[in-house]
Formats: C-alpha cells, sequence, structure tokens
C-alpha cells in the first residue's frame, strides 16, 4: 500500500459475476444493446476519463469481482493488470503459444522443443500461455524452472500471476485510461477474440462482495490521523448487491471509517427488476419496502450527502427525482447503459461541496442591501424570481424600487400587512412582469422541494414574547449566532401567545436545518445568515410558519423575453467557447432520434439545431445545448454569465480554474490570469459593483488549491499617472498544472 501523498485517489469496482450475462439496455437509439459486463466497463471508462479531466495526477485502480473461482484464480482481482497480461504481445500476429516457445526456445534448455509444445498446448489456453509469456518476459530467469518440471511449471506460474493480479494497483489515471480504451475499442469495432471475449473465459462466478469490498478499501492508503476536514477519495461499485459470502456491511464500515473514503453504490438491474411505480433516474433518501437484501446492502453502505450540495442540485435540474428531506444517498437503482454512464459522471466522479439556492442568483442579487435595511423580505422574494428571468428589456427592478412601490400601496403602520395580501396584489396587478402566480407551500417538506429547485421562499412565523428574547439572544451572542437554533432550546416558549411576527427569504436546506436571510444586519447570525433545526422552532399559540412561493411560467412570458433568453444562452456558450474551444466535446442528446452527439456536430443555432445523425432540426429548450456545459462543468448559469474573476467567490473561482485545468492541452497548456491587486493588508470588497479586489497571497493560494502551478508572473509597467491619482497594480500570472 503506498504511503498517503495527497493526490486524489478514485476506486472502482464492478461485478463480473454471473448475473453479468443479462442483457442491459442501452437507454439510446443509436446504442446497441449488450450484456452488463459491456456496460459496466464502459461506465468505468466514462468515469476514469472524467477524473482525468478534473485531477489528471489523480490515482486510481479498477478491481472486478466473480471470477469463476478454478485453476487458483482468485475472486477478485485488478482487471488493468489482467488487461495488460491479455495484451501482452498483441502487437504481433503470432498466438500465445507461439510466443511461449519462442521464448522457451530461445534459452536453449535441455527438453526438445516438440515436448515442451505438446504440453504447453495441452495444459493452457492460448491466452493462458500468452499470460505466462508476459510473466516469464518480466522474470525471464523463471525460463530455466520449465526445465525441471515442465509439466505443473507453466501451470504453476499461472497460478503465481493470478496471486499477483489480485492485488489491487493504484495508478496513474491516464494509465487506467489508456487500457480501458483498448477494451473498449475493441468491443466497438466487433473484433472477434478481442479483450472482452478473452475476460468472458475467467469470469461469470459467485459474487464475493464481502471479500471484494475489503479488498477494494485495503488498497486505499490509511488516512492521516490530524486530517478533519473533506479528504478526496471516493470508491464506486457496480453491482446487484447479491453477495455469496457474507453480509459485507459490519467490516466495510469500519474500513469506510478509518479509511475515510466516499462509498457510492449502483444497483444494477433490468427493467423487469424495476418497482413498476419506480422512475429510472432518482436518489433515495430512505430505503423502500420493495427492495431485495442487495439494494439494501449498497444502499445502507452507500454515503450520505446534502441534497444542496453539488452536483445534487444539477442532477435535479435534469430530471432527476431528489427528494425532500434534505439528505440522500450516493446510491441509484439503474437498468440501462445511458443512466448508469449519467450517473456515474455526474454525480460520482463529482467531490461534493456546499451550494444553495443563493448560487443560481447570486451574481444579480445585491444581499447585502437586503441583509442591512430592515422590512425588505416580501421585495427581495419578488426580487429574486425575477432575477430567474432573462429580460429583453434590461435588468430587473431592483429590491429597492419593489419596495417603494410596495410601500406607496401598503404604507407603513403598527400591525404591519399581511403577507399573502401583498404577494396577491403584487402577482394580481402585474407589478413585476413576468410574476402572474404565488401560491402558499402547507408544509416543510413542499418548502425544501422548492429550495432544491432554486426558488427562494417567502417565510413568515411568529413567537411569544419569551421566544423573541431567546431567538435574539441566540442569533445576537457571538458563542451561538452561527450555531443551528434547535427545538429543545425554544420548547419552553412555544406555548405562548404571539408576541408579533416576522418575514424571512429563506434560501437554504440541509439535513436537520432550514436557512434563511434575515434583514437585521450583517452582525447578527452568519453575516445575516439564520439557521434552524426545522420549521417547529419557529412556532407559538395560533401561528405556524408559512411559506410562500412567487413564480413565474413559460406562457407568462413574452416571445420578446424568451428570444431574449434563447440569445443569452447562446452568447454564454460562444463566450465560453471563445477562451475554451474544447467545449464543443461536450455531448448532448438529440430529441428527434435520441442520438447522443458532440456539440461541434450539430450545425445551425441554438435556436434551430440540426443534428447530424438524423438531419432532423429542432428548436432547443432555451438553454439545452448549454446546459450539458453547465452540467458537465458543475457550474450554474450565473457562474457562466459573470466571466470576471472579481465577481466569483473565492471557492467559486477555485472551481473555474480546476474546470479550465481539465480542458488544457497536456504539456503546452498555460492559463494566464491578469488582475488588479489589493494593496492594503487584505482582500477588498467593492458594496457598488459587487467585486472583490484580491491580495496577491490570495491568488496564490486561490491557485494552489486549484491544483495549479505559478510557472511565471510579473507586474504590468507603463500605465499613466495622473497625481494624486494612484491605479492599482495589475499582475499577470502564467499558471500549469
Amino acid at each position: 500500500m503506498p504511503p498517503d501523498d495527497g493526490r486524489a485517489i478514485l476506486g472502482c469496482l464492478l461485478d463480473v459475476s454471473a448475473s453479468m450475462r443479462d442483457i442491459f439496455g442501452a437507454g439510446r437509439r443509436d446504442e446497441r444493446a449488450g450484456d452488463r459486463l459491456s456496460a459496466v466497463l464502459h461506465a468505468a471508462l466514462r468515469v476514469a476519463r472524467a477524473e482525468r479531466e478534473r485531477c489528471n495526477n489523480a490515482l486510481m485502480f479498477v478491481g472486478i469481482f466473480g471470477l469463476s473461482e478454478v485453476s487458483g484464480r482468485p475472486p477478485a482481482v485488478d482487471l488493468c493488470s489482467v488487461v495488460q497480461g491479455l495484451l501482452d504481445g498483441l502487437q504481433t500476429p503470432r498466438s500465445g503459444y507461439d510466443l511461449l516457445l519462442s521464448l522457451v526456445n530461445d534459452c536453449d534448455i535441455a527438453w526438445s522443443i516438440g515436448c515442451i509444445d505438446e504440453h504447453i498446448r495441452s495444459r493452457l489456453t492460448d491466452d493462458e500461455a500468452r499470460i505466462v509469456y508476459g510473466y516469464l518476459r518480466r522474470k525471464p530467469h523463471r525460463v530455466l524452472d520449465l526445465d525441471n518440471a515442465v509439466r505443473g511449471m507453466a501451470e504453476g506460474m499461472l497460478v503465481e500471476w493470478w496471486r499477483e493480479v489480485a492485488q489491487f494497483q493504484l495508478r496513474p489515471v491516464t494509465e487506467v485510461v489508456a487500457l480501458l480504451e483498448q477494451v473498449q475499442e475493441d468491443w466497438q469495432k466487433g473484433t472477434s477474440n478481442g479483450v472482452l471475449d478473452k475476460l468472458r473465459y475467467y469470469i461469470y462466478g459467485l459474487t464475493p462482495l464481502n471479500t471484494a469490498l475489503c479488498q477494494a478499501l485495503e488498497a486505499f492508503p490509511d488516512a492521516p490521523d490530524n486530517v478533519t476536514g473533506r479528504i478526496d477519495r471516493t470508491l464506486i461499485v457496480l453491482s446487484d448487491g447479491c453477495w455469496t459470502d457474507g453480509d459485507p456491511r459490519p467490516t466495510c464500515r469500519r474500513l469506510l471509517r478509518r479509511k475515510k473514503v466516499n462509498f457510492g453504490a449502483v444497483y444494477l438491474t433490468d427493467e423487469r427488476g424495476m418497482d413498476i411505480h419506480a422512475t429510472p433516474r432518482r436518489l433515495y433518501d430512505d430505503a423502500e419496502e420493495s427492495w431485495g437484501e442487495g439494494q439494501r446492502v449498497l444502499f445502507d453502505l452507500a454515503s450520505r450527502v446534502s441534497s444542496v450540495e453539488h452536483p445534487i442540485p444539477v442532477l435535479n435540474s435534469m430530471g432527476w427525482v431528489v427528494p425532500p428531506s434534505g439528505q440522500v444517498a450516493l446510491f441509484a437503482v439503474v437498468c440501462s447503459a445511458a443512466v448508469l454512464e449519467e450517473f456515474c459522471e455526474l454525480l460520482l466522479t463529482a467531490r461534493f461541496g456546499s451550494a444553495d439556492v443563493l448560487l443560481d442568483i447570486a451574481g444579480r442579487v445585491r444581499l447585502d442591501r437586503y441583509i442591512e435595511t430592515e422590512h425588505r423580505c416580501r421585495s427581495a422574494v419578488l426580487h429574486m424570481a425575477l432575477s430567474r428571468v432573462i429580460l429583453h428589456r434590461g435588468s430587473p427592478p431592483s429590491i429597492d424600487e419593489i419596495r417603494e412601490r410596495i410601500l406607496r400601496r401598503f404604507p407603513e403602520r403598527g400591525k404591519g400587512w399581511s403577507s399573502r395580501k401583498i404577494l396577491k396584489t403584487a402577482t394580481g396587478e402585474g407589478w413585476c412582469y413576468p410574476i402572474r402566480h404565488y401560491s402558499e407551500l402547507h408544509d416543510e417538506q413542499s418548502a425544501r422541494r422548492a429550495i432544491l429547485q432554486r426558488r427562494p421562499l417567502l417565510m413568515t412565523f411568529h413567537l411569544s414574547r419569551g421566544g423573541w428574547a431567546k431567538f435574539c439572544q441566540h442569533f445576537r451572542e457571538e458563542d451561538t449566532k452561527r450555531l443551528t437554533l434547535t427545538r429543545s432550546k425554544m420548547a419552553p416558549y412555544r406555548n405562548g401567545w404571539s408576541a408579533g411576527g416576522h418575514a424571512v427569504v429563506l434560501t437554504g436546506c440541509g439535513t436537520g436545518s432550514l436557512t434563511f436571510l434575515n434583514s437585521w444586519g450583517n452582525e447578527r447570525g452568519d453575516s445575516g445568515k439564520f439557521t434552524v433545526e426545522d420549521a417547529t422552532v419557529l412556532q407559538c399559540v395560533g401561528h405556524k410558519v408559512r411559506f410562500y412561493d412567487v413564480q413565474w411560467t413559460l406562457d407568462d412570458l413574452s416571445d420578446e423575453d424568451k428570444g431574449a433568453f434563447d440569445r443569452f444562452a447562446e452568447d454564454s456558450v460562444q463566450a465560453w467557447a471563445a477562451r475554451v474551444p474544447s467545449v464543443f466535446e461536450l455531448e448532448v442528446l438529440c430529441p428527434l432520434c435520441g442520438a447522443s452527439a458532440a456539440i461541434a456536430s450539430f450545425t445551425g443555432s441554438l435556436r434551430e439545431a440540426v443534428c447530424p445523425r438524423c438531419d432532423g432540426s429542432f428548436k432547443p429548450e432555451p438553454g439545452d445545448l448549454a446546459k450539458a456545459l453547465y452540467a458537465r462543468a458543475g457550474l450554474s448559469l450565473a457562474g457562466l454569465a459573470v466571466f470576471c474573476v472579481g465577481h466569483l467567490t473565492d471557492e467559486q473561482l477555485v472551481d473555474y480554474l480546476k474546470v479550465c485545468k481539465a480542458v488544457l492541452k497536456p504539456g503546452s497548456g498555460v492559463i494566464v490570469i491578469k488582475e488588479n491587486l489589493s494593496t492594503t493588508d487584505g482582500d477588498v470588497f467593492d458594496d457598488v459593483d459587487s467585486s472583490v479586489t484580491r491580495q496577491d497571497e490570495t491568488f496564490r493560494r486561490i491557485f494552489e488549491e486549484a491544483g495549479l502551478k505559478l510557472v511565471r508572473t510579473d507586474l504590468q509597467h507603463g500605465f499613466p499617472e495622473v497625481p494624486p491619482i494612484t491605479l492599482l497594480p495589475v499582475r499577470m500570472n502564467a499558471l500549469k498544472p
């Protein structure tokens, strides 16, 4: 086991037991159906390619389990080592027998070549002879041993080789991709007796899931004791979970904790094995009653993540059903190759980070203006809803402008105004085009679903006198203001009568928490963000928490606004592609024939695309082609539209640089960043345009976190000087992976 050197590690464990003979649907009309083995090997290749693009210095192993345990074969082996053995000597037209016999003949041992030929051909298959040939090329001193016991020695060497490949081996991800691509090329060409066909000779045995999982987890180096944060380690398992060597859960749970590995599981089935009411694209937070033992085992072992962490919202936007509980398992039930690839590439190869509904609109909403000024929640929700629209007439009205209109119609008074009445008037009279609808959500689960769909909500609540005192104390005091306010702390005050109501903007939900923006300034809560355990925390006698969803539909938009969004999406892709031409290598699906093809092969435009496979023309939904880019890159629409590093948070800038790094031409590609530098003791935030001017030290930290090395840096000279005005220094940084 290699020592931990801090690099990302990805393990992929594939079930090749007897159940993998079953046919697996293609899921796309342009692809042929095949057995599950072909599907999982192709998925492993897609995972490896995605990992190479994300982090080209990552380490990876691919294990297979379920071999036919005869002639000393182990139950689980390293796939790449096996592929190397099967490929040894394939560059020549000679058979495995001929290669082995020529090696023996070159050593001029005492046995006659005819006798050796007879024994080798009767004892070994041609592929096994090729494996022994490769083994002896690495250990030439063993050739002479054939002189002593030729009948059993070759078979013994084969057993030794199987024993060696039984150890899962961490390799550079680039090497894994190269080996799996050779397997894939054989299958796509329909090559007879290709690597995949050779592999089938040794597999389709029992399902030693317990043994394989323990072996895979032991391949990860021990995690450093002093690391408390997230470690970039993931194990993906593709199986039907039907173990034949004991329940793997007790041992694997201990190893997962010790090795600090994220565990993602894909349960493979066919359409007959799917519940008739189930959707083929779904994430789970709880086990289903109809599941068998195999599904339950994989689900129980799968890591849990927050529903609002990237890339769960991306999957949600692509049609995956995400439970509203705030937590999901890294587990999917898959019955087709298309869904398998989508889940593996978009979910399991992603690295998870915090996110909430504000990510989609933060570039266009002045949140500081809301947080620092009281009584803006209703206007803020209307403004945020408008910020999800691209209007051909320009920017939506600001929070201040909407608030002024509300105050003209509903002037301030002691007891305030009903939120329901204000929203009904604003939407019914068309104050904020195109918003025409609002609805009251009747439970917390419905509110969570809206947040997962990236829609902030208006939330109103009442507290008793004692409840308000406790609420204010909790979010004011330094020791508690960033902590979650729990039910137990507020329970003593829940039975009192209302001492007043309040309205806030609900923006986030997590496992056991709701987060909202309050207009009491940055000094309270976590810079204006307050977190409570659930809605029952904010209750008193006669009053429950109410949620209001402000919406617009496509039917509410004019043709001009729909066209504006189309142009915006097209401009966004073109702007990105001008900087990163390989964006057009991303694949999208044609809605007419279901074929998958690179964006570059589609002709026309985002408003009228022509499929390269069926020559059919279609009008994409607004942003459909852009969505493929956003999902692959893991970026929101706003993240691509605001294309200046000064308008990105540090975390967003790190993510953006990682995307840039993934598409660089190996060896010669360079990223150049040219930006103003702060001349103060820290980074400077401009509350006029919501930008940040960073110190040189901050940039260097960000470059390091993105896995980039600074190869050259220099200050730009020659700026005009107009005393007493002094311009900020501008530094140019050239970066490489």
